[in-house]
């Protein structure tokens, strides 16, 4: 653990937990963590946004990137406690077209077990 972002496995389910805001100031360190964390493949992963308020250019890159690498290694992403003003920017940006954004962990958990 980090203090920008946690990785742990739960129910056989890799869970990504940011922990701060994703700015241009953290976004190198938190990609470079993400490299290790998404090299698995076929897995389910949810990415937790509780602890992030805002974001960034850089933390829409980080973003990207993280779809990106779980697309490679054919890995299924949900995100969870994404707030409006992040949902507006992914909205805006037509990111929020990438993702499967659902709102709680129980919702991802239970989304898991259909896929």
């Amino acid at each position: 653990m980090n203090k920008y972002c946690s990785f742990e496995e739960e129910d056989n389910i890799k869970v990504l937990r940011f922990l701060t805001n994703i700015t241009v100031e953290n976004s190198g360190y938190i990609k470079e963590r993400l490299e290790f964390f998404l090299s698995f493949e076929n897995k389910e992963i949810i990415v937790d946004f509780s602890d992030v308020y805002f974001i960034d250019s850089n933390g829409l890159g980080v973003i990207i990137s993280l779809i990106q690498r779980a697309r490679k290694y054919n890995n299924k992403l949900i995100f969870i406690n994404v707030n409006s003003l992040i949902k507006n920017i992914l909205d805006i940006t037509k990111v929020n077209r990438l993702m499967n954004i659902l709102d709680t962990y129980e919702e991802a958990k239970k989304y898991t077990m259909t896929i």
